[in-house]
């Protein structure tokens, strides 16, 4: 594959295949691993989110060789977010690439109500998803200064839901445990999926062992389906 890749480690537990349309994100966040791992100061990373080069081409080259041949989704983005603050007609035409081979994507997003303009491409086997860290607005502006907001990212979950594509949410990263109950409490009647896991690279105060069993009892409570990442999992015992 020339853009399309399979994600290993804890990214692999969220997706078989991905693709990253944009270098660099303008989100801001500060939880974020990719300068790290990019090797990149976060001040470079987050300062733009630019197309990358020849992405729609070579793009179109990898579903053409894809297609009849998986059914996993397809997930944007790992390493940048596929509706950053700008003219998002880029994504859209990538969006138009999958549809046209028939190849399943996920869209995860912290760019709310930004992604509903392309509702309108996905199929039965696509995903709408979203990552939710905080319901706080002052919260959601210190951890993730240029991210929409929580009201704008639910707006899309349940306008997803409502023209009855699949959703699911990223509980991950957890920064504050009253903040991640609230999103449940708020979001379950338009979530399908949840997927969770803790902070990393940050150090907090957490009981991740009461943490997560108090999650999983609210969560099969509700009778909703949840995936608990290996790096929370190993709290459960």
């Amino acid at each position: 594959m020339k853009v399309i890749y399979q994600p290993k480690g804890r990214a692999g537990e969220y997706a078989k295949y991905a693709v990253n349309l944009y270098n660099g994100c303008l989100h801001g966040c500060k939880y974020c691993y990719v300068p790290k791992f990019t090797q990149k100061s976060s001040f470079d990373f987050h300062k733009n989110a630019e197309p990358r080069n020849s992405l729609l081409i070579n793009l179109e080259k990898d579903c053409l060789e894809l297609r009849g041949k998986i059914k996993d989704n397809v997930l944007l983005c790992f390493l940048t977010d596929p509706y950053p603050p700008i003219d998002n007609k880029f994504t859209r035409k990538a969006l138009e690439i999958f549809r046209k081979y028939d190849i399943p994507f996920t869209i995860l997003t912290k760019g709310g109500k930004r992604a509903i303009r392309d509702f309108d491409l996905y199929s039965k086997q696509d995903h709408f998803a979203s990552t939710l860290t905080f319901v706080s607005n002052e919260k959601t502006k210190k951890w993730e200064p240029k991210a929409e907001l929580f009201n704008s990212r639910f707006e899309a979950i349940k306008e997803a839901k409502k023209r009855g594509i699949f959703t699911w949410v990223s509980l991950e990263p957890i920064i504050d445990p009253l903040e991640t109950f609230k999103i449940i409490e708020l979001t379950y009647p338009y979530v399908d999926l949840y997927k969770i896991g803790k902070v990393n690279y940050i150090n907090l105060a957490i009981n991740w062992h009461d943490l997560v069993l108090k999650i999983i009892n609210m969560l099969n409570k509700l009778n909703k389906n949840f995936y608990i990442k290996k790096d929370l999992r190993q709290y459960i015992y």
